[in-house]
């Protein structure tokens, strides 16, 4: 059930990074996709942390380390990529 969101968590900052290197005219931001991928970053990580947490208090044994990592991955990776944001 939380396939989309590790996936979402892997697949939109590279969508993010190749979007960013293309060619496009000088000083212009950030496209309306690229922020809205970025954007969906922070709430894909709270649910990720939130269902860690409850995997950890109700879960079979040794399945909320992967869920909690893969949340605290998406909150860093959005945060390292709100400067490239603003423009």
């Amino acid at each position: 059930m939380l396939l989309p969101f590790k996936a979402y968590t892997v697949i939109g900052p590279l969508v993010v990074v190749i979007s960013a290197s293309l060619a496009r005219p000088r000083h212009t931001g950030a496209t309306d996709v690229e922020t809205l991928l970025v954007a969906g970053l922070f709430p894909c990580s709270a649910i990720l942390l939130f269902t860690a947490l409850v995997l950890a208090l109700v879960g079979p044994k040794n399945t909320a380390l992967p869920c909690a990592g893969f949340g605290a991955f998406a909150f860093i990776i959005g945060y390292l990529l709100l400067p490239s944001l603003a423009n």
